[in-house]
């Protein structure tokens, strides 16, 4: 139950910090492109490249830690910081055919997966208005 408390706090942590910082950088540069997502997401991989780097040099982080920050912080701030990870692991372990994969199949099928979600609920909601 203890791990379940740790990943909530984390998780409350980072959709908050999310908030802040994409509403931050929305009053300063405006909507007319979405930066304050593009600067969580970026601040989001710089964050996880921080404790993927840990090893590197001998270094781990308790598991408690690894669940506050990078599951719960991190999930609830961004999961393209995971998307960035898992991609550099690929690339890492010798399989750039599968980072190019992974990283196109990412992106395409989730601009087609709101697409579609797009989609089924104003066919959705027309049949219920009757349209």
């Amino acid at each position: 139950m203890d791990k379940f408390l740790i990943l909530f706090a984390g998780g409350g942590l980072g959709t908050v910090s999310r908030f802040l910082l994409s509403t931050w950088v929305l009053e300063r540069l405006g909507p007319a492109f979405p930066y304050g997502t593009l600067t969580v997401n970026i601040v989001g991989c710089f964050l996880i490249g921080l404790v993927a780097g840990l090893p590197d040099n001998g270094l781990t982080l308790p598991l408690h830690i690894r669940l506050l920050f990078v599951l719960g912080f991190l999930g609830g701030f961004t999961t393209f910081s995971t998307y960035g990870y898992d991609a550099f692991m690929l690339a890492s372990q010798g399989f750039p055919w599968k980072t190019l994969l992974y990283l196109s199949l990412s992106v395409i099928t989730g601009f087609g997966a709101v697409f579609m979600g797009v989609w089924v609920m104003r066919c959705l909601l027309g049949m219920l208005k009757g349209g």
